[in-house]
């Protein structure tokens, strides 16, 4: 199986669910996981679909990316034996020169305890670098620890907030959800539903997504945003004249 969009070690955060959604009574819906479908952006050459032999070639070029990549299929057994421990070496040869993908790959691994001790200390530590070089992904997951307290940090919605926006930004569908109902809900920042509503938009632009619905068709049913032409036509009200 061909990788794509590389989640190296699966982070364990609890997915709250729901299978028929009743807007009268249901909640705002706020999932922080990610994990099924998770897709970091892509290199600009899709080393996923290199051999491992093709990326042998690439590392001994100097490409760190490439080196990252080698580590993720280590982790994952793809190509190769799965080989935790010689994942853990590459990916940190190709973090200790600066590549914010295997730092970001550290990061899950240490999340998950993956091939090395399970700290979330030590994940925080991998996705701020990984983060401050604008890998959105890791931007995303720095945000998620830190909105929740993990890694010896105090619960900060207002210190995640500027993450996602960066995140979202990027295009990562999961920040431009949870961007969303920080809006929605004003946490860490102003509450403003038209806000809300844009990255919920924004976030559907990329596929459905049932939280997004969810969210963005309570907004509607109370009056705090209006549909839209462009919005799901379920979220239509009746009012209103399908074109």
């Amino acid at each position: 199986m061909i990788l794509r969009g590389l989640l190296f070690f699966c982070i364990s955060i609890t997915v709250a669910s729901c299978a028929e959604i009743d807007t009268n009574t249901s909640p705002i819906i706020e999932i922080t996981d990610q994990t099924n479908n998770f897709s970091p952006p892509q290199t600009e050459k899709d080393l996923t679909k290199l051999t491992i032999t093709e990326l042998n070639k690439l590392i001994a070029a100097g490409d760190t990316k490439a080196k990252a990549q080698l580590g993720a299929r280590y982790g994952l057994g793809e190509g190769v034996e799965q080989d935790l421990e010689r994942a853990i070496e590459i990916l940190t040869e190709a973090a200790e020169d600066g590549e914010p993908e295997a730092e970001f790959f550290l990061g899950t691994a240490y999340y998950s305890g993956l091939g090395v001790p399970h700290s979330e200390m030590g994940a925080v530590v991998w996705f701020e670098k990984a983060a401050s070089k604008g890998h959105a992904a890791a931007q995303y997951w720095l945000a998620v620890l830190i909105k929740e307290g993990r890694g010896g940090i105090s619960p900060s919605w207002g210190g995640a907030v500027p993450l996602l926006w960066k995140s979202a930004m990027q295009g990562y569908g999961a920040a431009q959800f949870l961007l969303g109902y920080a809006y929605q809900t004003g946490s860490g920042i102003e509450k403003n539903s038209d806000a809300a509503a844009y990255w919920y938009r924004r976030n559907l632009n990329l596929g459905w997504d049932t939280r997004t619905v969810f969210n963005l068709a309570l907004m509607i049913k109370e009056g705090e945003v209006e549909w839209q032409p462009g919005d799901p036509q379920d979220l239509k009200p009746p009012h209103i004249k399908s074109r």
